[in-house]
């Protein structure tokens, strides 16, 4: 419960209101509640440190030195200046006895061991989490962006020399609008007699328009072209999320739901497989994606809403295929099941998804990876079922179908055959538990 109120308070609701992109942009209600908590703070320290010769710093010291003073008076109240209890010393008659009473934990070689692994471990996610996370996204640079263009021009080529583009040309105008609209391009030069248009097209990527049309003007005020920037919006109602930024941040609540509730049911259960597991996860995903849908759609209006009915199967087709791989890595390894999911999802997963900056922007080794992992396919089917009429999606729907559907017939097996379980206890549940803490972040 402890790892749980932390992640609550410090993660979903601080990390919200943290402020990462800008304080101000925030509503004013995540600007005031961020105040309270750690996050937003840190982010201001480290900032202001890094880029404004540390001004503006002494609010964010003050807090952040308040919370570490106040957990080290309460540690230290907990673990020191408490009077311990002697367990078992005198047991009324109805009470357990004394031998079944667990005796208060002691000091040795082996707890200095386990504690030293524990902060080990937690010391290499850490670590791995921040390579993973800083190396894909740090400092994006397109590879082979696919574009489009209606003829050679001389501004594509002056471009292209700083830029890594992917081109296919097209007949007409038209026909590159209708590649837009399939997801194909990111882009289209028109080259025209007077003038050349540029299309470029946010809800595709967030950081590709700005580049794409930075690198084409420099190339045009060196030739001496005219050229005019256009956004294209291959679907009408792309205003409500123009850079896909929504479709992003909805996978983190997806990913993280799946395998917590595994975790969750194998911890009251104690069981990583049952009669009525699989029922239970299935049942627990349609519930969950729905509510997500909800909140997403209906009460926030992050999508249109005429996509709501579709929408809903993608979201839970996500949360149960996570649910089901973590259930049998649970089976086969117990707790450390838990942290193989989180690995695979959120370590190397959500950092290859490409999210709103786009595929092209990853570098070669998240590009490769991502393909076979569930957080890109489950962006691009949600991305594209939403914005461009389920185009390019089969790919993605039959990779989240198969996360779903081999898992789901591998716990079947297992729990048919009575494989042997791995033992739950509360330790060993609670250090698996603690180290699978919700990361969120846009890819």
């Amino acid at each position: 419960m402890g790892t749980l109120a932390v992640a609550t308070l410090f993660i979903i609701v601080g990390g919200s209101a943290a402020g990462g992109v800008g304080i101000t942009l925030l509503p004013d209600y995540w600007q005031h509640l961020g105040a309270v908590f750690p996050p937003q703070h840190a982010i201001t320290l480290v900032r202001n440190v890094i880029y404004f010769n540390g001004n503006n710093i002494a609010t964010p010291l003050i807090v952040l030195g308040l919370y570490a003073l106040a957990g080290g008076i309460v540690i230290g109240y907990l673990g020191r200046w408490q009077p311990v209890k002697r367990v078992g010393a005198t047991a009324p008659s109805d009470t357990p006895d004394a031998a079944d009473v667990p005796a208060a934990p002691t000091a040795g070689p082996k707890t200095a061991v386990r504690v030293l692994v524990a902060l080990a471990i937690a010391a290499v996610m850490q670590c791995l989490f921040t390579i993973n996370y800083m190396s894909s996204a740090h400092e994006p640079v397109a590879t082979d962006m696919p574009f489009g263009t209606v003829s050679p021009s001389p501004l594509l080529a002056a471009t292209r020399s700083n830029l890594s583009l992917k081109v296919t040309q097209y007949a007409n105008e038209q026909a590159a609008k209708e590649a837009i609209d399939r997801a194909e391009i990111y882009g289209a030069l028109i080259p025209g007699q007077t003038s050349n248009t540029l299309l470029v097209v946010p809800t595709l990527s967030d950081v590709a328009p700005l580049d794409l049309a930075v690198n084409f003007e420099i190339a045009a005020k060196k030739l001496g072209h005219p050229l005019s920037v256009k956004q294209y919006a291959p679907h009408p109602l792309a205003k409500k999320d123009p850079f896909g930024l929504v479709v992003s941040l909805m996978l983190i609540p997806l990913l993280v739901g799946g395998y917590m509730a595994s975790t969750m049911l194998r911890t009251v259960t104690g069981s990583a497989t049952g009669r009525r597991r699989l029922t239970a996860l299935l049942g627990f995903s349609v519930l969950a994606g729905l509510l997500v849908n909800l909140v997403v759609g209906p009460w926030l209006q992050g999508y249109p809403l005429e996509k709501f009915w579709i929408v809903w199967p993608i979201l839970s087709l996500v949360i149960a295929g996570v649910a089901t791989v973590a259930a049998v890595l649970q089976k086969l390894l117990g707790a450390a099941g838990t942290l193989v999911t989180v690995i695979v999802v959120m370590l190397f997963g959500n950092p290859s998804s490409g999210g709103a900056n786009g595929v092209p922007y990853l570098p070669a080794f998240w590009r490769d990876i991502g393909p076979f992992l569930p957080p890109r396919n489950a962006y691009l089917l949600l991305r594209n079922t939403i914005y461009f009429d389920g185009h390019g999606t089969t790919q993605a729907l039959v990779v989240l179908l198969l996360y779903l559907a081999v898992p789901a017939i591998a716990l079947a097996l297992l729990d048919r055959f009575r494989t042997p379980e791995i033992p739950v206890t509360r330790e060993t549940e609670a250090e698996a538990t603690a180290l699978t803490v919700p990361v969120g972040g846009l890819p």
